[in-house]
């Protein structure tokens, strides 16, 4: 995105869960009804947003995992 002068600032993330669909179950190689995490990502140049990518992937594939800065006083 730098190439084409937009400076990426953060990148949000919403993961719901849910059944995978049948034509999701058959991409990812997996039965039919098993659990997926679905997340919607979106890049931002500060408060505008550049791009979304919508990823579907099977439950046991992901960790949620998160870093939080606590400020100091």
């Amino acid at each position: 995105m730098d190439t084409i002068g937009v400076h990426i600032t953060h990148v949000g993330e919403d993961v719901t869960g849910r059944a995978a669909r049948p034509y999701e179950a058959e991409t990812l190689v997996v039965p039919a009804g098993v659990p997926v995490l679905v997340i919607e990502r979106t890049y931002y140049e500060r408060d505008r947003p550049v791009e979304t990518a919508d990823i579907v992937i099977s439950s046991e594939r992901y960790i949620l995992s998160y870093r939080l800065l606590i400020p100091g006083r």
